[in-house]
């Protein structure tokens, strides 16, 4: 009765550890589905910018068009040197200006790709603290299992001594009537 109850509380021990094993499993869920949740934004917000940079493209491409018009009429009215002098400083200004937006934009870049590069970063973090998880939980399935065997091992062999005491309790008392 003594080692029934051993095994009674030895197994109600394993289900708590397994019901404790189970709730780490699911906050261990939750955060995957937050850290997906933060990938999902940062391709959400890399998305903006790539639109952005195609509308830049654009505006790029829209300019030198401008710009090589302004070099045709530039040739086309060579003798109003006033003329072309504005023109020129027009265009300089304008350059200016695209210049510093174009800075503004690499640096913007630049500043999404550190925030990428740290978000990998605490992305191979989580990752590597959830492997050392499931390794802490595989040897925790293996202590369970060898405590299972064990206890499996032990209820057959008190059967067996108890169907040998009760062969030799039979035995023993045959001798006795003899």
């Amino acid at each position: 009765a003594k080692q029934v109850a051993v095994a009674k509380r030895a197994a109600s021990k394993a289900e708590e550890d397994i019901t404790l094993m189970e709730d780490k499993k699911a906050r261990q869920d939750v955060l995957i589905d937050s850290l997906v949740q933060q990938v999902q934004q940062l391709e959400y917000t890399s998305a903006l910018y790539d639109q952005q940079l195609k509308a830049q493209r654009e505006e790029t491409l829209a300019a030198r068009a401008t710009l090589a018009e302004a070099s045709h009429e530039m040739e086309a009215v060579a003798f109003d040197k006033t003329q072309m002098l504005q023109q020129w400083k027009s265009s300089l200004l304008g350059l200016a200006r695209r210049d510093e937006t174009l800075r503004e934009r690499e640096e913007a870049v630049r500043q999404r790709q550190e925030s990428l590069l740290t978000s990998a970063t605490e992305l191979n973090g989580y990752k590597n603290t959830i492997k050392q998880e499931q390794d802490r939980n595989e040897q925790l399935t293996a202590v369970l299992n060898k405590v299972t065997l064990e206890c499996d091992f032990l209820t057959k062999k008190i059967t067996a001594i108890r169907e040998r005491r009760d062969k030799l309790t039979q035995e023993y008392s045959q001798y006795q009537k003899d």
